[in-house]
């Protein structure tokens, strides 16, 4: 099953990654011990994937802009609390 989970995080990872790391990395988790390691290899595979899609530029570009909107959100509720409107 961990496996599985496994494998499932490298198919989200982009095509040329998957293409080129993917057998490798399945091969190194089965050379560990799942019940042992697993919890472990499946972070790491997502800490992976969280990097190999933020080096994507498109996805790079959205996730600065979402960050910058909700940094503008968050500034434009802390002024509305510090300075409330007067009755």
């Amino acid at each position: 099953m961990i496996r599985a989970a496994y494998r499932g995080l490298l198919w989200l990872h982009p095509a040329e990654f998957e293409e080129r790391f993917a057998e490798e990395m399945l091969w190194l988790f089965d050379l560990k011990r799942p019940h042992e390691m697993g919890a472990a290899l499946l972070l790491d595979c997502f800490v992976s994937l969280c990097k190999q899609w933020l080096a994507c530029p498109p996805v790079r570009i959205f996730v600065i802009g979402l960050l910058v909107n909700y940094m503008l959100a968050l500034c434009s509720v802390i002024c509305a609390w510090m300075y409330p409107p007067k009755p």
